[in-house]
């Protein structure tokens, strides 16, 4: 019985792609780069909570993007306890203070495999990812990852922990 050899695997790959090569079936693929924004995400539909306080009756569903994501909008899905709240920087930004209720997820969070807090969330649920703001595109990766793993209504609080204090946002810690 002939053992196990990782060679023929190789070999049996180079064939391949020589035979596609020559019969012209390998065509170069572009793949849009790992958290970029991408250009066909559409508005979520949200229903925005209205806190009893207000006396007001609940608004009709709003529809939310990236864009139009502020932190007025974001205090009210947070007292609404209607989101599911990522914060993809590292965890000593965490620690030293974060938004109320969110969850502590970063890129390499989800390259050692499917981060366990995900088993605790509906999928469905809105779930709002924020990192540091401006240049910061570690809410876009975390995104990415969140959707590779169903999560279907994800959006970037583009202006981040900097815009959240901004507008006097309150923190939380550990």
């Amino acid at each position: 019985m002939a053992g196990f050899c990782p060679y023929r695997f190789v070999a049996i790959g180079f064939v391949i792609l020589s035979v596609s090569a020559v019969d012209g079936s390998l065509r170069p693929v572009t793949l849009p780069k790992f958290g970029e924004p991408r250009a066909d995400r559409q508005p979520l539909a949200v229903s925005i909570p209205v806190s009893e306080d207000a006396g007001a009756e609940p608004a009709a569903a709003t529809e939310l993007s990236d864009d139009t994501l502020t932190a007025p909008i974001l205090r009210q899905l947070i007292d609404g306890g209607s989101l599911f709240l990522v914060d993809a920087r590292i965890p000593a930004e965490f620690e030293a203070g974060h938004l109320p209720y969110a969850v502590n997820l970063t890129l390499p969070d989800f390259l050692a495999g499917r981060p366990e807090v995900l088993d605790f969330h509906d999928p469905s649920t809105l779930t709002v990812v924020y990192c540091g703001g401006g240049d910061c595109d570690s809410s876009e990766k975390v995104r990415e990852m969140l959707e590779s793993y169903g999560f279907q209504s994800v959006l970037v609080y583009k202006e981040g922990f900097p815009g959240w204090i901004a507008h006097g946002g309150e923190l939380m810690t550990p």
